[in-house]
């Protein structure tokens, strides 16, 4: 009976023995898979943080380009302003970017081509000089209406 109950305690100290040799290792394997973690995630904002510099790099190009390119445009604005006949600096012709039609003269004035048009015995011409009809005309002063859509 001593035997036995010698070896039931010799199993049982095996065991708990054998538990604890393996918690400890599990805890060993914890402590390493921590490490493996946190240089992982060190490594992965480390690649995030470059990820974030080359992108703000990049929207600071685009946005350095943009104003490049909306500089131009306006300058390209200003340019277009100033080749269009003196009249044309009148206010009321600022805002509105459609053709001017002079209904008395029965002449048109197409500012995207800075051209007059206008019949001539019953043909259409194009024009970029000021038509014999409007020469002694203050085209400040004169009736106009402004159109959009036209086939000119």
């Amino acid at each position: 009976m001593r035997n036995k109950v010698a070896y039931l305690i010799t199993l049982v100290f095996i065991f708990f023995a054998f538990q604890s040799v393996q918690a400890q290792s599990y805890h060993k394997g914890k402590k390493s898979y921590k490490k493996e973690y946190y240089k992982k995630k060190s490594k992965q904002s480390k690649a995030y943080a470059k990820y974030l510099k080359k992108e703000q790099k990049a929207l600071k190009k685009y946005h350095k380009e943009r104003q490049k390119a909306y500089k131009k445009m306006v300058k390209n604005q200003r340019k277009a302003r100033r080749n269009h006949p003196s009249w044309y600096g009148h206010g009321r012709y600022k805002n509105n970017h459609g053709y001017v039609y002079f209904p008395a003269y029965k002449t048109y004035y197409d500012p995207h081509n800075r051209r007059y048009v206008y019949k001539n015995r019953n043909k259409w011409v194009r024009s970029s000089s000021l038509p014999t009809v409007l020469t002694n005309v203050d085209l400040g002063r004169v009736q106009v209406q402004f159109l959009s859509r036209l086939p000119i």
